[in-house]
C-alpha cells in the first residue's frame, strides 16, 4: 500500500510496475466471486472475474506514465457489486457501451451513461455498482499521478489547480459535477486506444501519444466551461456534440436541417449557428465531411468494391459517390485506392 501511494503522489513508475488490481470485488448478493489472471500480450495482463450473475474482464496494459483498465462486463442478471480500493486513485474514466449506477464512498451517487467521462480522484474508494440484466458494456479508465497534471497540465488549465488542491488535501475530487458527454473527438480516440490494444504488439509512442491527447482534450472541456465569456452554454453544446455523433453513425438516413433541429431541440437558425460556432461547419457539410472521410479509410484500408462503398454511405449510385469523392480529394475513388492503399 506505502508503495502504491508512493506511485500515486511523486512518481509514475513504481505504481504501474505492480499491476495488481488496484481494488477487490465481491458481489452485492454474496455470490462467490473468483479471478483468474493470465498473461496476454507484451506486458498486457488480463484478469477474469466469474460469478453467478455475471461474467467481468480487466485488460491492464502498463506505460511509463499511466496505466490502461479496459473492462467489460456481460450481465446474467441485475446484479451489484462492491469495489473496494484502500489506496488513492486518480483516474480519466469513459463509459464506451452499457451504463452503470454508481454509489461511491466518499464521493456520493451518480449515474454513467454511453459516451460520458470524467475525472476523479479518491483517497480510497468504496463502489457499489448496479448493472442490468443482459447489458453489455465497457469501460476505459487511466491510472495516471497527480503529478502528470502538475508537471504536463497546470501551465495550460489553470482549472487544474483546485482538483490538485482537493488531491492535496486528500479529499475527493472531480473534474466535473457528473459525468459529461464526450466529444466525437474523444470517441475516435478511445476507440483508437482499444484498437491499439488489441494488436499482437502494443504501440506503446502511438498508445500514448493517444491517452495524452484524450486526457488534454477532457482539461480543454473544463476550461472553457470555466471561460465566463463563453456565449454557448453548456448543455448546448452538449446537444450539438449528440448530433455530431448522430451524423458520424448515420450515412444511410437522408436528413434534413429541420429534424437534426428537432433531435437538438432547438430552432433551425439557433442549431445552424450552433453547430458551426461549435464545430466550424454548417451541419450537412460536416456529414458530408465526414463520409468523405470514412470513404477515404475504407478505400484505403479494406478491399471492400467501390460500390458497396457508396451505398453503405447512402449515395444512390456509386457514379454519384465518384463524384463527390473526386470534388473532396481531387482523385477518383479508384485512383485514390491504387496511390493510397
Amino acid at each position: 500500500r506505502d508503495h502504491c501511494v508512493t506511485g500515486v503522489q511523486t512518481c509514475a513508475l513504481p505504481i504501474f510496475m505492480l499491476i495488481e488490481p488496484p481494488f477487490e470485488i465481491t458481489s452485492l448478493q454474496g455470490h462467490d466471486v473468483e479471478w483468474r489472471k493470465e498473461s496476454t500480450i507484451d506486458d498486457t495482463l488480463r484478469y477474469a472475474v466469474f460469478c453467478d450473475q455475471a461474467r467481468m474482464l480487466f485488460n491492464a496494459v502498463p506505460c511509463s506514465w499511466f496505466t490502461i483498465w479496459l473492462s467489460h462486463y456481460i450481465m446474467k442478471r441485475r446484479s451489484g457489486f462492491l469495489a473496494r480500493a484502500d489506496v488513492p486513485l486518480l483516474e480519466f474514466s469513459l463509459q464506451m457501451e452499457g451504463s452503470a449506477d454508481y454509489i461511491i464512498k466518499p464521493a456520493g451517487h451518480y449515474m454513467t451513461q454511453k459516451a460520458h467521462f470524467n475525472v476523479s480522484y479518491f483517497p480510497y474508494m468504496e463502489s457499489k455498482t448496479w448493472l442490468d440484466k443482459g447489458m453489455q458494456a465497457t469501460t476505459l479508465d487511466i491510472h495516471f499521478p497527480v503529478t502528470v497534471l502538475q508537471e504536463q497540465f497546470c501551465d495550460m488549465y489553470p482549472s487544474l489547480n483546485r482538483l490538485i488542491k482537493s488531491i492535496e488535501s486528500k479529499a475527493p475530487a472531480v473534474l466535473f459535477n457528473s459525468p459529461l458527454k464526450a466529444t466525437p473527438y474523444m470517441i475516435e480516440l478511445a476507440r483508437t486506444i482499444i484498437y491499439l490494444l488489441q494488436q499482437n504488439t502494443v504501440n506503446q509512442f502511438l498508445l500514448e501519444i493517444s491517452v495524452y491527447c484524450l486526457l488534454h482534450h477532457s482539461f480543454t472541456l473544463r476550461e472553457q466551461m470555466e471561460n465566463k465569456g463563453s456565449k454557448i452554454s453548456w448543455a448546448y453544446a452538449e446537444r450539438i456534440y449528440l448530433i455530431q455523433h448522430f451524423l458520424d453513425a448515420s450515412f444511410l438516413q437522408k436528413l434534413t436541417i429541420p429534424e437534426l433541429a428537432r433531435q437538438a431541440h432547438m430552432g433551425q437558425v439557433q442549431f445552424k449557428k450552433l453547430f458551426k460556432e461549435i464545430t466550424g461547419l454548417p451541419p450537412l457539410r460536416y456529414r458530408n465531411q465526414r463520409r468523405m472521410s470514412k470513404a477515404s479509410l475504407d478505400l484505403a484500408y479494406t478491399q471492400n468494391p467501390v460500390k458497396n462503398i457508396a451505398y453503405e454511405l447512402g449515395f444512390t449510385t456509386p457514379g454519384n459517390f465518384s463524384t463527390a469523392f473526386s470534388d473532396a480529394f481531387r482523385y477518383s475513388p479508384r485512383t485514390y485506392r491504387k496511390l493510397y492503399s
